[in-house]
């Protein structure tokens, strides 16, 4: 049966994530949080939340959101959000502890013009036997800035740059949730490897 997603994101910067899940096969309703009130969750009838967005256009919805995505994913329901999830609520505490990890600190390098210099991340997959990335490469090698993640207690981190989180899950009530801080922009969405944990994770929280 196709599994039914509500994706989160801003119309700016939409289209990468729309064309990804659509490309999944999982049926998509896109919607921005800013435009629409979260009624359009409370409804019913979705099997998964993604949350989607850049980094450098955050959102900030208000907070009735990140009470509604709680409520479902409490009551069975799932939840994948991309990096630019973990910015949404500055002001309240209670978010990253539900999405499973806190951030620290960006790694970001400048040039003398100001421009960011990418370095070299090994990412390693510490869980290769979980649904979501079993059968990944042992180490990923990416060149991109990566933000410091601090797991919460109970966390199950997936894949990580050495003590940071990059990858994780949680369990809350009966619902589950994946967070791939890789994914931000349509080239960290082409990567094969992002590919195939965004899909796994959207088909494994649908199953809670």
């Amino acid at each position: 049966m196709m599994r039914r997603v509500l994706t989160l994101v801003s119309w700016s910067a939409a289209l990468p994530f729309a064309h990804l899940v659509e490309s999944m096969g999982f049926a998509s309703e896109l919607v921005d949080p800013l435009d629409m009130d979260c009624s359009v969750l409370e409804r019913g009838g979705f099997d998964a939340v993604f949350v989607g967005g850049h980094p450098s256009l955050p959102l900030s919805p208000d907070r009735s959101w990140g009470e509604a995505i709680r409520g479902f994913v409490a009551e069975g329901g799932g939840l994948v959000a991309c990096r630019a999830a973990t910015e949404w609520f500055e002001d309240w505490p209670e978010w990253p502890e539900f999405l499973g990890a806190r951030l620290t600190e960006t790694r970001v390098l400048v040039d003398l013009t100001g421009r960011p210099v990418l370095p070299l991340a090994p990412v390693e997959f510490a869980s290769r036997r979980h649904p979501v990335v079993a059968g990944l490469d042992a180490v990923l090698d990416l060149t991109d800035r990566l933000p410091r993640f601090g797991a919460e207690p109970g966390t199950d981190v997936l894949a990580h740059c050495g003590d940071d989180a990059v990858v994780w899950t949680a369990v809350r009530g009966d619902g589950r949730l994946v967070v791939d801080s890789l994914a931000y922009d349509a080239e960290s969405l082409s990567l094969p490897a992002n590919q195939v944990i965004l899909q796994r994770a959207l088909r494994w929280v649908g199953e809670s």
